[in-house]
């Protein structure tokens, strides 16, 4: 698995079959309740009904199943309060090894909103140490449960922006992706986020971006491709030929001002 599949555990379109093996507990419900830290307790109860039983589903699934699974944090636009109809649900738990793909497909099928992100302890203080945007979406993001105060010493550290190095690697990483719809749009996005970086601004959600991105960036260009890479809502391969030569200028443009800025 690649460092992109690892960072987005994320299974497109679930498949039957298999069994996840079952912990023994007898009652998951008063399990989760008993872990759920304070904070995510009340935070559930201000959400919509389909946001709070993905959540609650997700977190009774990984600690009945992974009981040796260290933490789970919500992280992006539900965490962050500006989450809309589109809106997934971000969840990042900390495990190592990682949960398998099967079993990661049967907890999508049972909860469709669910997009996962995995971190071993060891790359949680990479990317602090770096002060990545993981770290900062981290800091911002909704602690669900937490082991022996894993996170604990993370939550308090004191972000700058990201560093140099950690941006140089991020930028030679994010020109590997592919250039069909979809990996234009990840790549508009991940360099937009880059570049706001590089400005002083470290956007953790998608209304972030585009926000902070159109009211700082004044090339046209630039700024028409972010609506197309950001527009909610919209099917991404069904990109029209216009947009998409509309962001492959773009994603050029934003690169040689990245490494204008690293270089």
């Amino acid at each position: 698995m690649t460092e992109r599949e690892r960072e987005n555990h994320s299974i497109v379109g679930a498949k039957s079959g298999g069994c996840e093996k079952q912990s023994g507990i007898k009652d998951p419900n008063r399990a989760v309740e008993s872990i759920l830290t304070a904070h995510a307790k009340a935070w559930l109860q201000e959400l919509p009904e389909h946001f709070r039983a993905t959540v609650e589903g997700i977190t009774r699934d990984i600690l009945t199943n992974h009981p040796d699974t260290l933490a789970g944090v919500v992280v992006g636009s539900l965490a962050e309060g500006v989450f809309d109809r589109f809106s997934d649900v971000d969840y990042l738990y900390v495990k190592d090894p990682m949960i398998p793909d099967d079993a990661i497909i049967q907890i999508r099928a049972r909860w469709p909103l669910s997009h996962f992100i995995v971190h071993s302890p060891e790359n949680l203080e990479r990317h602090f140490d770096n002060c990545s945007t993981m770290a900062w979406a981290i800091k911002k993001g909704v602690v669900i449960f937490d082991r022996n105060n894993l996170l604990d010493p993370f939550m308090q550290r004191r972000l700058e922006m990201p560093s140099r190095e950690w941006m140089r690697s991020r930028l030679e990483y994010v020109g590997g992706w592919d250039e069909d719809s979809r990996g234009l749009c990840h790549k508009m996005l991940e360099l937009g986020t880059l570049y706001l970086e590089i400005l002083g601004v470290a956007p953790t959600t998608k209304h972030e971006l585009r926000s902070e991105f159109l009211g700082r960036v004044k090339n046209e260009a630039l700024t028409e491709a972010m609506g197309i890479a950001t527009e909610r809502g919209t099917e991404k391969s069904a990109l029209l030929e216009i947009q998409l030569q509309s962001l492959k200028k773009a994603v050029e443009i934003l690169r040689e001002k990245i490494e204008a800025s690293l270089f």
